[in-house]
């Protein structure tokens, strides 16, 4: 298994699964970046190696905002904005006529609006969110390059979990359905984590999307050529997330990786995320 690194805050990989909601006028502020440089290959399920060259050498580099706030006890709002500058360089074929220019591509990825209710907040919490993608992303045609998927999204969920002063663990489910033809999803995940010394948490994570595989939609081949933001993308990922608190329950630093397994066109590339958050009550 080669291993593939996910990033947090890159557009197409959701927020905001845990089940916990913020107290009224509580909120959660975030500035996430995350990279995947300079990959040459794509996971391919219908690949016969199982995977596919890229035309040229593709970077993905992403900054978000994320958030979150409590308009009652009970419902909180959360958000996410990526902006997105995506580049394609140097060939990585030895073609001599080829489909896909080199540039870059400087814009919005798939924003993110959506609410969560917390029905259930005793020793178990139990909550329901909806969340919406927005398809108005950019693409360069000359280049295939893209800054998200062309598809709007709607993704109820539902998520249980439970928590103390050094620890937590919830789970989740859910479906995102999309439009402009590209194929519905599963999603299933779990996390737990356990805080060190009242400053530092590791967490363990599992993250699975799976394509239903009931959409149409096609990409251009110079698209294609680029694996970015494709119909039918697939992953199973796992591994660490750290957190430093250097300003205990107010500011904290974030670091996530991990390894994939059962991938489909997403890139063989390593990458990392970096977060500063900021909460207050």
């Amino acid at each position: 298994m080669r291993l593939l690194f996910f990033v947090l805050f890159i557009s197409t990989i959701s927020f905001g699964q845990s089940p916990w909601v913020r107290s009224k006028g509580a909120g959660y502020a975030q500035i996430g970046y995350s990279s995947i440089s300079n990959y040459t290959s794509v996971y391919s399920k219908d690949a016969p190696n199982g995977a596919f060259q890229t035309e040229r050498v593709i970077s993905d580099r992403t900054v978000s905002a994320y958030g979150e706030y409590g308009l009652t006890p009970k419902w909180t709002i959360i958000s996410s904005i990526p902006l997105k500058f995506v580049s394609a360089g140097a060939l990585n074929t030895s073609t001599t006529n080829p489909i896909t220019a080199s540039g870059d591509v400087f814009g919005l990825g798939n924003v993110e609006l959506g609410t969560k209710y917390g029905f259930y907040q005793k020793n178990i919490v139990a909550s329901a969110q909806l969340k919406a993608s927005a398809g108005i992303t950019g693409y360069d045609a000359a280049t295939g390059l893209r800054t998200g998927l062309p598809a709007w999204t709607i993704e109820p969920m539902v998520s249980i979990g439970k928590g103390g002063n050094n620890y937590f663990i919830y789970g989740y489910g859910g479906v995102g359905l999309r439009t402009n033809e590209y194929s519905n999803y599963g999603r299933l995940g779990i996390e737990g984590g356990l805080d060190i010394n009242k400053r530092f948490w590791i967490i363990a994570f599992v993250d699975a999307v799976f394509s239903f595989r009931n959409g149409s939609a096609g990409s251009s081949l110079a698209n294609t050529l680029t694996g970015l933001y494709l119909n039918n993308q697939e992953f199973i990922a796992f591994g660490p997330k750290f957190i430093f608190e250097p300003i205990r329950e107010k500011l904290g630093i974030t670091f996530s990786m991990g390894g994939g397994v059962s991938n489909n066109l997403v890139p063989q590339k390593g990458a990392m995320s970096f977060g500063l958050y900021y909460k207050w009550d």
